[in-house]
């Protein structure tokens, strides 16, 4: 019998460290071949989105779906799973936070594995809903000496560093220069709604790393093209859905070669290393696969603590 979870369960249940370690493992096994994930669909209408991604992992005998619909009259999230040994619905899950924690976890998984250092300097742009997470993440892969916070609103980054200093036990510093958000920090995130670049090239160092998290649309970039140029290695979660998605590479022109680009499982695997003095960057578009890990874990946890209304 399916189980219908609510965003009042999500929030009951899931942890980001069940976020992070359910992430590792599906970019293990799809680095094996065995996920497959559909990018990201969308059918724009009446001023609204509806937003369509799939995947499977065969390893755990499941397949599902993330859908949303996304506008000026609200937002509505869900992910569906399916059990592939009777083909029955297994989970239905209102997946708004389950899909903040997702997005902070993918940039926790890339930080853990392409930031050398262990003790890092922290820059931030954004104090959002995604931004709580992203930082988050990253504390449980690293320690976390200094965070610099950067918005547009001095009120929201000024009340955005208190809440998260006293939710996450260090201290987060807000500043209205955009680059001391940047210069001279081990890890830079950008997790914005802006449509225009609010990283500059100019002012990133050898030995950084970015996690680029704020846009999935084409038309919209975050970082300035000397970002791109300067990165040695540039990482996604899903190729395809990032040639149509990660406006930050599609609009780095027709001399960048896709090629160059590689997968965070690929990295996660070992496959591929980074060295120290390389500036590394992670387009986060938020794929299914991340969802599906994430989703059946969290099914796992209320199936173990009877939480959850069974579906008839």
């Amino acid at each position: 019998m399916a189980k219908f979870l609510t965003e009042e369960n999500v929030n009951q249940l899931l942890e980001m460290d069940d976020a992070l370690g359910s992430l590792e493992e599906i970019f293990l096994a799809s680095s094996k071949g065995g996920i497959i994930n559909l990018p990201r669909e969308r059918i724009n209408i009446e001023g609204s989105s509806f937003n369509f991604m799939a995947a499977s992992w065969e390893e755990k005998g499941i397949v599902g779906y993330k859908s949303y619909v996304a506008g000026s009259k609200g937002l509505s999230f869900h992910v569906l799973i399916y059990s592939l040994e009777d083909n029955q619905l297994l989970t239905m899950i209102e997946a708004n936070r389950l899909g903040q924690l997702r997005t902070g976890a993918a940039s926790g998984i890339a930080t853990k594995y392409l930031s050398t250092n262990d003790s890092i300097d922290l820059g931030v742009y954004g104090s959002g809903f995604q931004a709580e997470t992203q930082i988050e993440a990253i504390s449980r892969v690293k320690n976390i000496k200094s965070c610099i916070v950067y918005s547009r609103n001095s009120d929201n980054r000024e009340k955005f560093c208190e809440k998260m200093t006293e939710k996450l036990g260090f201290s987060l510093e807000p500043t209205d220069d955009p680059k001391e958000s940047a210069i001279d920090k081990d890890v830079i995130v950008t997790v914005t709604n802006s449509p225009e670049p609010v990283l500059m090239g100019d002012w990133i160092s050898s030995g950084t790393h970015i996690n680029a998290a704020g846009s999935n649309i084409a038309s919209k970039k975050e970082i300035d093209l000397e970002v791109v140029e300067k990165s040695d290695l540039i990482v996604v979660d899903d190729l395809n859905q990032a040639k149509t998605e990660c406006g930050d590479l599609i609009q780095a022109g027709v001399g960048f070669d896709w090629s160059n680009v590689v997968l965070l499982e690929d990295i996660v695997s070992g496959k591929i290393k980074r060295s120290n003095e390389n500036i590394s960057l992670f387009e986060s578009q938020g794929i299914a696969l991340e969802d599906i890990a994430i989703g059946f874990k969290l099914l796992q946890k209320a199936n173990n603590e009877n939480i959850g209304t069974e579906l008839s």
